[in-house]
This record gives C-alpha cells, structure tokens and sequence, in this order.
C-alpha cells in the first residue's frame, strides 16, 4: 500500500482530569483566543470574547462575547450533567445581556 495513513486511538478520560471546577479552571481556559476559535470553528462564527465570569442582573455569564458582526453572545458551561439550571439561566440572562445568540456546551 503507498499511502497507508495511521491513526490514533482515541481514549475516553474523566474531564475532571484536564477540569477540577468549571468556573475557575473550564472557563478561564475556553475563554483563551485559541479555544474558543475552536469552538467558533466547530459552530461556524468567528467569536471574540468580551469577558468571563461577567455579571448580568442577578445572574453570572460564564462567557461573554459577540461575533463579527457585534452580536453578543452569552456562553453557559457545564462539564457536569446535565440539569435545567443552567438552560433556566441562559433563558433568563439572554434578555437582560440583549444576547442575539446564546449556546449551552
């Protein structure tokens, strides 16, 4: 064979190994410009990160941000299971942010 390609193997690992806490270890690293270009990548939007951990009414936004055409949008992490808070939360924040575009990763 003249063009053999050899590939990895993937491995499942907790993501408590790379994340001990969402807010203070998760967050901070997806809001780095190389992360969340991925993340822009995958979904298909340029992101630009305004802030992390950002006050909104009574609520706390993970992450801040707007794409190119100044768009916000509002980021709500969870690296747990999933539970109806955090969607609650990003249903209540979205219209006090005047987010456009809201996503739950």
């Amino acid at each position: 064979m003249k063009n053999k390609v050899d590939f990895g193997t993937i491995t499942a690992i907790d993501i408590r190994e790379g994340w001990k806490n969402e807010e203070y270890d998760f967050t901070p690293w997806l809001a780095q410009e190389q992360n969340i270009s991925l993340l822009g990548d995958h979904l298909g939007i340029d992101i630009e990160v305004e802030g992390a951990e950002v006050a909104i009414g009574s609520f706390k936004a993970d992450i801040v941000a707007k794409d190119m055409d100044g768009n916000k949008i509002i980021i709500e992490n969870q690296i747990d299971k999933t539970d109806h808070k955090h969607l609650l939360k990003l249903m209540a924040i979205q219209p006090i942010g005047k987010s456009s575009r809201s996503a739950r990763i």
